[in-house]
């Protein structure tokens, strides 16, 4: 369901059949490495915490094979980009991340915060 946000349609019959390298939806293969990649992640994490690294290399293989694989596999984007609006105005955008200038920092702050300690008491704060 994910990939739909990113206008790749496929079924799960498609992701599921062994002939997927014949398969001319190219959205099929783009899942699959999606399926492939979470996978790579969570059998990571029991050597590696979850932190910038994993998240380059996570995305390597994501991106394993896949057109647009040669632009920046493995690295945070050096391009503005955006999900929807494909072909049209920037109206029909979806989502838009962070500009790629506060990429490096955003991420790192986004790695300090995972790795901070928990002061948070959740069961004694009031609702």
């Amino acid at each position: 369901m994910s990939s739909q946000i990113e206008g790749k349609q496929c079924t799960l019959e498609d992701v599921l059949d062994p002939n997927v390298e014949a398969n001319a939806n190219r959205g099929v293969a783009d899942v699959i490495n999606s399926i492939t990649a979470t996978d790579y992640a969570i059998n990571r994490l029991f050597a590696l915490p979850l932190c910038n690294y994993l998240s380059r290399d996570t995305h390597a293989v994501l991106m394993k094979g896949v057109r647009r694989q040669e632009k920046s596999a493995g690295e945070f984007c050096t391009s503005q980009n955006w999900i929807g609006g494909e072909g049209g105005s920037l109206n029909k955008v979806r989502f838009i991340p962070s500009h790629p200038d506060d990429m490096g920092s955003a991420m790192s702050d986004l790695e300090k915060y995972l790795h901070a300690p928990d002061t948070l008491d959740v069961l004694s704060e009031p609702l």
